[in-house]
């Protein structure tokens, strides 16, 4: 049993993480940093029809936002299981987006 207790402790001393890279920089706050993807969530009634999307202008269906999202950045959509899927549209498509649908 001591043999497997100096295993352990041998291995343990092998793989043990300096000090050093356990420090990582910390998160960028609000309005810090570069934006490289935009996520957007889509959710679907059973019949098909979208319920909600995030990320959309006011005055635009969620229906027709996600349609228009579709056309725009077809490639860009993943479905997921439950009725879900998201948009990983990159940062500046999307605001090129937006702003075309805002105004």
């Amino acid at each position: 049993m001591a043999e497997n207790m100096d295993s352990a402790t041998a291995l343990a001393s092998k793989t043990r993480v300096s000090p050093a890279s356990k420090v990582a920089s910390p998160a960028p706050g609000p309005g810090e940093g570069t934006r490289s993807q935009v996520i957007i969530h889509v959710r679907f009634h059973p019949n098909g029809r979208v319920n909600t999307v995030n990320h959309r202008p006011d005055r635009v269906d969620p229906q027709d936002w996600f349609d228009l999202l579709c056309r725009e950045a077809p490639s860009s959509y993943q479905a997921l299981a439950g009725g879900r899927g998201v948009f990983r549209i990159q940062s500046n498509e999307f605001d090129a987006i937006w702003q075309a649908n805002e105004a």
